[in-house]
């Protein structure tokens, strides 16, 4: 990431009950006031990029998220929301820094495919945990939460990795995301016949 321009985040979504934006959002208010207080301080302190996230998607909790984010004062992070074509929208994923995913399972076992989606762009993956979430995001290409905390220090501490000059941990999760959508359709339907 070039130095102090904003860290873009994306996040989609289909604005149900299913996922819980409040735990981004409250991570994105606990993120403004560290880079804030960070960006504030005058003497030896390491400051934190600010960030601009897009969520995408469709679907009935659009306008109640909306409604909650006009009302958020934030000095260091501006949420926007839109509807992205399908041409659009692998673009977006590609020029992301951070994917974010909110998704939880209610059978706990179904995947999502917004993962894959951001995975397949080269993009490393913040995503909530449920059972089988570690089959798609591994310590290579991602990381998990549980809470906003959680996720407000893991984007904290890759803000800081990706300004930093040597490899951290932003630069090892952007290579597994790379190495994630090297792997194609065709060479993992040869690896699952191998199995039998």
């Amino acid at each position: 990431m070039r130095k102090y321009r904003p860290m873009l985040i994306v996040s989609s979504t289909s604005w149900t009950a299913d996922e819980d934006f409040s735990i981004l959002l409250s991570a994105l208010k606990l993120y403004d006031v560290k880079a804030a207080s960070r960006n504030a301080c005058s003497g030896d302190c390491v400051t934190l990029p600010p960030l601009a996230v897009l969520i995408t998607g469709k679907g009935p909790l659009r306008e109640h998220y909306e409604q909650e984010i006009s009302q958020m004062e934030l000095q260091q992070v501006r949420i926007a929301t839109a509807w992205l074509s399908a041409e659009d929208y692998p673009l977006l994923l590609g020029s992301a820094d951070l994917g974010v995913s909110m998704h939880t399972s209610s059978s706990g076992l179904d995947l999502p495919m917004k993962v894959v989606d951001m995975l397949g762009c080269g993009t490393p993956v913040c995503a909530f945990r449920f059972s089988c979430i570690n089959e798609l995001v591994t310590d290579a290409n991602g990381l998990v939460f549980d809470s906003a905390e959680e996720l407000a220090q893991h984007v904290q501490d890759l803000a800081e990795s990706q300004l930093s000059e040597s490899d951290g941990i932003y630069q090892q999760l952007f290579e597994g995301a790379a190495a994630f959508r090297s792997i194609d359709w065709e060479t993992n339907y040869k690896r699952a016949l191998e199995l039998f």
